[in-house]
C-alpha cells in the first residue's frame, strides 16, 4: 500500500468506523513492518467488530483494485448473512443459529 493509500485507510478507520488515533497508533507500534495486518489487529485488541472487519476489507476491496483484497473463507464463515439460517440436526434434536 502506498502512503497515500494508507493515509486515506487510516482516516477511513477514524472517520467511518470511529477507531481512535491512538488505536491505529497501538495497533501500528505492536505490528512494526507488518501495517498491512492492521485491521486484524484492531479486531484482536477489540478495536473494531467482526462486522466493522468485513466492512473494512470490503472498503479496501472496492476502493483498490490492485491486488483485490477480501476477506479470508474462515472470516466470512464467522459472519452469517443476514438472511441465512443454518440448522444443525445431533440425532433427533435440531438447533437453529440465525
Amino acid at each position: 500500500m502506498t502512503p497515500t493509500t494508507f493515509a486515506q485507510f487510516v482516516q477511513y478507520l477514524q472517520d467511518e468506523l470511529a477507531v481512535s488515533k491512538t488505536a491505529i497508533a497501538e495497533a501500528l507500534q505492536d505490528l512494526g513492518k507488518d501495517s498491512h495486518l492492521l485491521p486484524i489487529a484492531l479486531w484482536q485488541y477489540g478495536w473494531l467488530t467482526l462486522t466493522q472487519l468485513d466492512q473494512t476489507y470490503d472498503w479496501l476491496a472496492t476502493t483498490y483494485s490492485q491486488p483485490a483484497v477480501t476477506a479470508p473463507e474462515w472470516f466470512e464463515a464467522l459472519i452469517p448473512s443476514a438472511h441465512s439460517v443454518e440448522l444443525i440436526k445431533t440425532e433427533n434434536v435440531s438447533y437453529e443459529f440465525g
